[in-house]
This record gives structure tokens, C-alpha cells and sequence, in this order.
């Protein structure tokens, strides 16, 4: 019986150990810092001071509505808890005092993260213009020139989705 009993606390110790070996191998790799930012290799950046995960590259532009539903099905970074951020999250990554860094599409210089790459200078975020009551303006905020502003959600409107996510750690 004793035999047994070690038999079967030895297995579960190896399969212990492989699980958090295996765990610890699919754990993003840093590739780089800047700042509180620090990009990952699975395509994600964290901002350390207030724990949230943007992807490393905006959508391309779309309107309000396929942004909206793009963040909620994305699943960067093996996690599926995406969604637009707020304004005061999205102009949190503005940093005036970075070196500008040029969008992927050469639309203009912005002042962000260099591990973050715009397809074109503001994403939309989930802000509603006040004494909108049809809901028709969302705001957007401009990386290049450092100011929010209210774009129309229906019409020929488009900018780019940055989703975020809170971290859990």
C-alpha cells in the first residue's frame, strides 16, 4: 500500500511540474520597454501604471459600429475580454513628451508608444457626445495633434478600433 501511495504522489508531482513547465513556456516573452509600456511577443503592450493591455497595431478603419463589434470578438493575446476603450482611456497612451512615431500607413506623426502602431491618427472609443439624444457622435481622439473630438457614428465616418482590456495579475 505504501508503495502505491508513492507511486501515485510521485505522478502527480511529475505531472505538477510538466503542467507548470508547459504554463510557463506559453507565458509572452517581453521584447521591449518604453516608459510604463512594455510590448510582449504575442502582439500585445501593457501599460504598468494603469494595468491595461492594448494590441500592438490598430484595425484598420471601419465604422462605429463593425469597431465596436471587432473589439468585442477580438482575441489578441489568447484573451477574449476585448472591448473599446473609454476616452480617457484611449488618450491616456497621448504622451507628448515621446518621440513621435510614424503610423504604418505614413498618415502622420503620433505621440504614443512606439510599440503601438496606428493605421490612421484616431480611434474610435465608446464616448458619447452629452446632449446627443439621437447618439449619433462618439468621440475620437487625435494622436498627431493631441485633442478629442466627436466623429458621426452613421455616414461615411471611419477610423480605426484600439481595443483594451484591464490586465489580471
Amino acid at each position: 500500500m505504501k508503495k502505491y501511495v508513492l507511486l501515485v504522489l510521485g505522478l502527480m508531482i511529475v505531472c505538477l511540474s510538466l503542467a507548470v513547465t508547459s504554463f510557463a513556456a506559453d507565458a509572452p516573452k517581453e521584447i521591449g520597454k518604453e516608459e510604463h509600456w512594455v510590448a510582449y511577443d504575442d502582439g500585445t503592450v501593457v501599460d504598468t501604471k494603469l494595468g491595461l493591455m492594448w494590441p500592438s497595431e490598430s484595425s484598420k478603419t471601419m465604422k462605429w459600429d463593425d469597431a465596436k463589434a471587432y473589439c468585442d470578438n477580438y482575441g489578441g493575446g489568447g484573451s477574449t475580454d476585448w472591448r473599446l476603450p473609454t476616452g480617457k482611456e484611449l488618450e491616456s497612451l497621448y504622451d507628448v513628451w515621446l518621440k513621435p512615431t510614424v503610423g504604418k500607413f505614413k498618415w502622420g506623426s503620433y505621440y504614443l508608444t512606439k510599440y503601438i502602431q496606428l493605421q490612421q491618427c484616431c480611434p474610435w472609443t465608446t464616448d458619447l457626445k452629452s446632449r446627443d439624444p439621437k447618439k449619433t457622435n462618439r468621440k475620437v481622439f487625435d494622436f498627431g495633434r493631441g485633442v478629442p473630438y466627436f466623429a458621426e457614428v452613421f455616414g461615411d465616418v471611419q477610423s480605426p478600433a484600439l481595443c483594451v482590456r484591464k490586465v489580471t495579475e
